[in-house]
């Protein structure tokens, strides 16, 4: 098994490849089915872009919460795994109800 600073070394570059290669493939997937935020006054971006990017890096998030005890042979603490899982999970949902129906910002902070 590995220690946790070799599987944090290891983990860094796969998670940022996953997360890069997940993101594009729903960003190709956004364009065909036509899930688009379109820019308004406040956006950053000038023309529309896919929604539901976030979606690749909760992906990689558990995916690697779940595969760090069994990688590195040593659980993680029962209450930060519970609370790495439910706030990854809060903010997963509020993410994604947002990117498919506009949440209100004030509801967004609230959740988030």
């Amino acid at each position: 098994m590995l220690s946790e600073l070799t599987f944090s070394v290891i983990a860094l570059p796969i998670g940022f490849a996953s997360t890069a290669f997940l993101t594009y493939l729903i960003m190709r997937v956004g364009l065909r089915i036509g899930v688009l935020d379109v820019p308004n006054e406040r956006s950053s971006h000038t023309s529309p872009v896919p929604r539901g990017g976030g979606l690749a890096v909760i992906v990689t998030f558990f995916v690697f919460l779940f595969a760090y005890p069994i990688v590195v042979d040593g659980p993680i603490d029962a209450s930060i795994w519970r609370a790495l899982l439910l706030g990854g999970a809060i903010i997963a949902v509020v993410g994604f109800i947002d990117d498919l129906n506009d949440i209100a910002a004030r509801w967004r902070f609230v959740l988030r």
